[in-house]
């Protein structure tokens, strides 16, 4: 029976059952949904899933290509195909039926054309700037489409020009923050979850933005909470944000609780969130006191636990009550699992300050004696006692998961003391227990956190198993998520095995002893783990790690990975061919052109990219069981492993560009061949746009995208062509960036004196240099103005100047230049200039030490 998407009354929050979930079986998604709201097939969906995927291929090998800055084809020509593949775009975008993937990739192309022109004159515009233009273009098209696939990419694209304009103008030293401006960047971020929510007046023009109001709200509480955290550390009098970061989260908490539908994951996130800025001003309270050292940890971990404990208790009996289930937790089908994950996490920094403590109070015993073998086993045997005896609405309950953490967190100690030299013998140990510890729990969610807990050590056991390695850090790069690969390729072919078992056939294993809720339950927490281990170990993804101000995993694909298959990447294919396999097999009517094409397509991007084909086969399996929640989010992992693919330094951008065009364009193709689909999904507070407005909008974007890049390019085209040439002394650098290629950072000499000794006073406001030109064209500055001198002499140029990561630059900070052409750029000694008649300064290359221009 095909599975079917829609939506239940039912459900709060996600709506589908999680992984290994009572409920979770592969029944139709689809009984229950609202009146009116139409049953969408698994065939329609995947088909609109191809288009989107097709148009996000050709937008990011746009952007890959932009990155490459072909110094090869001439400035105007960039423009040309850039533009050309734009115009494109919109043009499909004006059909109906590809109004949605058209759009993706006209925003996307724009961001591309916005970068290349920022790349190819060297203004000095600060990077928020560029976003900030993009969201702002990126607008009517959105309002135009009316999808939530083009909202949350908007919303990374607006919360990414947030976090850049916070990293230019909010930070007064390495970590002082301005208060203001600080305050203005989170005002902004709340502003755009605010206008996705399910409650936001613009819901009828935005449309369904369910997973663009998710992502907002995210990326706005990992700023808060960094902003207070940064602040409440700096012992400045600017640690009032920390309290005002807490009073918002505790407002959007109340808020999140307020809405008709709640939503548990993001209101765990705000738990999590709330709970590491109550712990962390508590630790930074006690610990400045000066008080006893031991009686600080004792406290901030007591505390700390019993504040983990009561938010998760507190969100779980919310949830209950709404879904009207009283106390039974089983009335939430598995969706408790959000709150399982705020709570492992909330144990690990729990158990922390209690370590500490149990370290000075027991001193040797417990650090170098058989103390934390005998401490764990009494912490473990107590917890297991409260779980097994206490009712899952309790708050014991709570606190006996923290205690079951600290008591892992002893014996694993303890264990890789005393065996420093068999790591991964230590990781198979403990492997095994927090399996048997999950089956000693019983029912309880807590059975979730320790099957995360045996994966994570399942996969280092079998990483060192394999290659037979003291570490981690020594397996090869390429095979680094080799573990990790096969604890998702194991579950995933436990789902797909057992849900071919009839209900009155017993298991025949050694599993059959084991109650089924409870090795669901775990294999759930198992799969958690292993779909982040796959994202950690990537690494960076794409416009999202920069959404998150830096957060996010440092994997081994930004190591530099060759292009070059490897025993990783076959596994890696075969595990995506096996997934393509159970979804095209048992449906004839998916055996078409664009079925076979789309799984030739993911297969070799698996080969390629060794982390991807865990992520296929999981979503494969879960589409085809039912586990719409696991499918979620292995499809989010697998989203996240073809972004990373921007970072890896061992591919030319401009053969990844041509991956990107290659696959996106196949499968357009395929998509047309197929004939075109409307979005199956319907918006949920009305009609799609009518097709006058819609398109009206469109040629709005475009022709606004048209102007600003016609303008910038004629601008720039004239300083180029009428400016004065002059030479200013640069002292570079040569790092690698990781947004636009290849770039060096320039230091120019600018005298010392004028840098300020408080930062937040001058930020965003402009000096003036005063220099002196020989007869070479050779400028030295010697005096900088807070305003433009009135006259100068014959032999003078005035220079304006922005004061940019803690110095005061000329125009540009940074010189970017052709990926692999690093070693020419080195003989620079010289940033070429030109000056047009108002002072405007544009660097147009660099000059050795002879002044010779570097070609």
């Amino acid at each position: 029976m095909a599975v079917e998407f829609g939506k239940r009354q039912s459900r709060d929050n996600d709506g589908p059952e999680a992984a290994g979930s009572p409920g979770g079986s592969g029944a139709p998604a689809h009984q229950g949904s609202p009146p009116g709201s139409p049953n969408v097939s698994l065939q329609d969906g995947l088909r609109f899933a191809a288009e989107l995927a097709a148009a996000a291929l050709i937008g990011f090998g746009v952007i890959l290509w932009v990155a490459a800055h072909w110094d090869d084809i001439g400035r105007l020509a960039r423009f040309a195909i850039v533009g050309g593949a734009l115009a494109a775009s919109i043009v499909v975008a004006l059909f109906n039926a590809a109004r949605t993937p058209g759009l993706i990739l006209s925003f996307l192309a724009t961001g591309g054309l916005l970068a290349l022109i920022g790349q190819t004159y060297q203004t000095g515009a600060d990077p928020w700037q560029l976003f900030a233009l993009w969201a702002a273009i990126g607008i009517p098209w959105a309002l135009a489409a009316r999808s939530d696939a083009l909202w949350v990419v908007w919303s990374i694209v607006g919360n990414l020009a947030v976090t850049l304009w916070l990293a230019t103008f909010a930070r007064v030293g390495w970590w002082s923050l301005d208060a203001g401006v600080t305050f203005a960047g989170w005002m902004i971020s709340l502003a755009m979850a605010a206008a996705f929510s399910p409650v936001s007046p613009l819901r009828p023009w935005l449309g369904e933005t369910r997973w663009a109001f998710r992502l907002a709200t995210v990326l706005a509480v990992v700023q808060l909470t960094q902003s207070g955290l940064a602040a409440l550390f700096t012992g400045s009098d600017v640690s009032v944000l920390y309290w005002l970061s807490l009073l918002i989260l505790g407002a959007l908490a109340g808020a999140l609780v307020s809405l008709p539908r709640l939503d548990l994951p993001l209101l765990a996130l705000l738990g999590l969130a709330l709970d590491t800025m109550l712990i962390s001003g508590l630790a930074r309270a006690l610990f400045t006191s000066r008080g006893d050292l031991t009686l600080s940890f004792l406290m901030v971990g007591l505390m700390g636990a019993g504040l983990v404990a009561g938010t998760g208790a507190l969100i779980l009996k919310l949830a209950r009550d709404r879904a009207g289930g009283g106390p039974d937790l089983g009335v939430l089908s598995g969706r408790e699992w959000p709150v399982i994950l705020m709570t492992g996490i909330g144990a690990v920094l729990t158990a922390l300050p209690l370590g500490g403590f149990l370290g000075l109070f027991l001193g040797a015993f417990l650090v170098k004696g058989a103390g934390a073998y005998i401490i764990g086993a009494m912490l473990l045997a107590g917890a297991l006692v409260a779980l097994r005896t206490n009712a899952q609405t309790s708050f014991v309950h709570q606190l006996a998961a923290i205690a079951l953490t600290l008591g892992f967190g002893l014996i694993a100690f303890a264990l890789f003391r005393d065996a420093p030299s068999h790591v991964t013998f230590v990781s198979g140990m403990l492997a095994f227990l927090a399996a048997g510890l999950a089956v000693a729990v019983g029912r309880s969610w807590t059975a979730g956190l320790l099957g995360a807990a045996a994966a994570f050590f399942a996969a280092a056991f079998l990483n060192g198993l394999m290659f037979a390695v003291p570490g981690p850090h020594a397996v090869p790069p390429t095979m680094r998520s080799l573990g990790w690969t096969l604890v998702l390729a194991a579950g995933a072919a436990w789902y797909a095995w057992s849900a071919n078992l009839s209900t009155s056939r017993r298991i025949a294993s050694p599993l059959a002893a084991v109650d089924r809720t409870t090795f669901d339950r775990a294999l759930a927490g198992a799969m958690l783990a292993g779909l982040l281990g796959i994202m950690a170990s990537a690494g960076p993804t794409f416009l999202l790690s920069g959404a998150l101000g830096g957060f996010g995993p440092r994997g081994h694909l930004s190591l530099g990975l060759t292009p070059q298959l490897s025993a990783a990447g076959f596994l890696s294919a075969a595990l995506a061919l096996t997934g393509c396999g159970l979804l095209l097999l048992p449906r004839p009517t998916f055996q078409t052109a664009l079925g076979v094409g789309a799984g030739a397509i993911v297969v070799l991007l698996s080969a390629i990219m060794p982390s991807l084909g865990a992520p296929v086969l999981v979503v494969a399996v879960a589409l085809a069981t039912g586990r719409r929640a696991l499918g979620v989010g292995a499809l989010i992992a697998a989203m996240w492993v073809v972004g990373s693919f921007y970072y890896w330094l061992g591919w030319p951008l401009a053969e990844k560009a041509a991956l990107m065009f290659a696959a996106g364009i196949t499968l357009g193709i395929l998509c047309l061949v197929a004939g075109l689909r409307r979005p199956p999904f319907r918006l949920a507070d009305g009609p799609p746009a009518p097709a006058l407005l819609a398109r009206g909008l469109i040629i709005l974007g475009a022709v606004a995208t048209a102007a600003l890049a016609a303008q910038s390019i004629t601008t720039n085209e004239k300083i180029i062509a009428t400016g004065r040439q002059i030479f200013v002394a640069l002292a570079p650098v040569d790092p690698r960036s990781l947004i636009q290629g290849d770039y060096m950072r320039l230091n120019f000499a600018v005298p010392q004196e004028r840098r300020p000794r408080h930062e937040g006073s001058i930020l965003g406001q402009r000096r003036w240099a005063v220099a002196d030109l020989d007869d070479r064209g050779v400028a030295t500055i010697d005096k900088v103005t807070d305003a433009p001198p009135e006259t100068i002499t014959s032999g003078q140029i005035v220079l304006p100047l922005r004061y940019k990561n803690r110095r005061w630059i000329v125009s540009t900070d940074a010189w970017y230049f052709k990926e692999g052409t690093a070693e020419k750029w080195q003989k620079a000694r010289f940033g070429v200039f030109r000056v047009s008649g108002d002072g405007t300064a544009l660097l147009v290359g660099m000059a050795d030490k002879d002044l010779a221009v570097i070609q």
